[in-house]
């Protein structure tokens, strides 16, 4: 089974020096590692690719740029560092909090149809880039419908 890295304390301040640990856990015993590299220890868990990948200590994130790092840290800095739980391989998920659900007051069936007519044009210059044209879609018609939860809400006729 593969095991993932996530954050179980993230430091409030940004610090010059960062001292990175990683927990090593199981039933009876706790043992904490110094994390010499964490983009090699996370690289692992993101891709295949051996180029380099930047992290955000907070989420653990990855970013190609370090661009998109400086982006992504200005809105990651303002919330609460996020930790995926996710389900066992082969562990069924059900929603049982029914009473927790919105209804959805509308919903709106829609359709169009159109006749497909061939374009007879002449052969595009390969030497550039261009799109082969063959078909025309001419509107035909048309038809959406708005139904709501309730009748007496709102009710109409189909347009067409």
């Amino acid at each position: 089974m593969k095991r993932f890295v996530y954050p179980l304390r993230i430091s409030k301040h940004e610090r010059r020096y960062v001292v990175d640990l990683l927990l090593i856990s199981n039933d009876s015993t706790n043992h904490y590692c110094l994390v010499n590299n964490l983009r090699k220890l996370l690289s692992s868990q993101v891709s295949n690719n051996q180029k380099s990948r930047l992290f955000c200590r907070r989420c653990l994130n990855s970013f190609r740029s370090k661009e998109a790092l400086d982006k992504h840290k200005r809105y990651c800095n303002q919330h609460a560092a996020v930790r995926p739980e996710m389900p066992e391989p082969g562990m069924k998920l059900k929603f049982e909090n029914h009473n927790r659900s919105l209804r959805v007051p509308f919903i709106v069936y829609a359709d169009f149809e159109s006749f497909i007519e061939p374009i007879h044009t002449c052969q595009p210059d390969p030497d550039t880039s261009y799109t082969n044209q063959y078909q025309k879609h001419t509107p035909s018609l048309f038809c959406n419908y708005i139904k709501c939860f309730s009748d007496d809400v709102y009710k109409h006729e189909p347009v067409t």
